[in-house]
């Protein structure tokens, strides 16, 4: 009876996991309420078995629209795609404003094509203070950013950890470090080489505290995805929102973890 009952406890957890990587949202950067002239648009899902991200540009267009585009002195600034990097069940998109913006002007994030429910987990925001939702929208700085970013500390290794839940296992290998820009969000472009196999991945990882650069994937997704006990090395480059790159490129080289079962 006993062996029953956790049998059924474990199943109820499995499909409530399940049911939280199937559900997914996304995260938009900058995340801040301005944005610099030059700034990129970077959009990750969050492991949505549904993601719409590889049939934006395709099926869908993206764009920053500033009021009614139809009045004068307003603008509808198509959103290029720059990029698309394909991570651990994870789509991310780097997009570029088609034009310039104008300071002072608020720019909302619009996608034609969208029903309902995906314009709200996809362009819309949920202000749990105001219990609702709102739009994804910047006002625009009157300022470019062309500095780049700087180490103040380089990635040293702090801890490594992989632990099997419900949904699948969570990996990650963590480093510490130190970084300051003049923009709202830096981000590392990482490069992870199998160095058995040869095989190469890549995708930003978006740094929200500049403190920390977790490499792996959580419990339904992530960035990238590991063979236990294996050998990797890993390329960073230091980029900001704006596109402006760290001269230095910092290698890392490390084993995954290992798998180990919760009881």
């Amino acid at each position: 009876m006993t062996k029953f009952i956790l049998y059924i406890l474990f199943s109820f957890y499995t499909f409530t996991s399940f049911a939280k990587c199937s559900e997914g949202g996304y995260d938009i950067f900058p995340n801040q309420n301005s944005i610099k002239l030059n700034s990129l648009i970077i959009i990750n899902d969050q492991g949505s078995f549904s993601s719409i991200l590889p049939q934006i540009t395709k099926k869908y267009k993206a764009f920053l629209i500033s009021g009614n585009e139809k009045i004068i002195g307003n603008q509808k600034i198509e959103l290029i795609l720059v990029k698309i990097n394909v991570g651990y069940r994870k789509y991310q998109l780097i997009l570029k404003p088609s034009k310039k913006l104008k300071p002072n002007k608020t720019y909302k994030l619009s996608v034609e094509g969208l029903d309902e429910f995906n314009k709200n987990r996809l362009i819309k925001r949920y202000n749990y203070n105001l219990k609702k939702f709102e739009d994804v929208q910047w006002v625009a700085e009157n300022s470019i950013d062309e500095i780049e970013p700087m180490w103040l500390s380089k990635p040293a290794f702090n801890n490594k950890k992989a632990i099997e839940y419900g949904c699948g296992p969570e990996k990650f290998v963590n480093f510490k470090l130190d970084v300051s820009d003049n923009s709202s969000n830096c981000y590392f472009n990482v490069k992870l080489r199998n160095k058995i196999t040869g095989l190469v991945s890549e995708f930003l990882i978006v740094d929200k505290q500049r403190r920390e650069l977790k490499i792996g994937h959580g419990m339904c997704s992530g960035e990238f995805e590991f063979i236990n006990d294996t050998d990797y090395e890993a390329t960073i480059e230091l980029y900001d929102i704006c596109g402006n790159r760290n001269n230095e490129t910092v290698t890392l080289k490390f084993t995954s973890p290992k798998s180990t079962s919760l009881e």
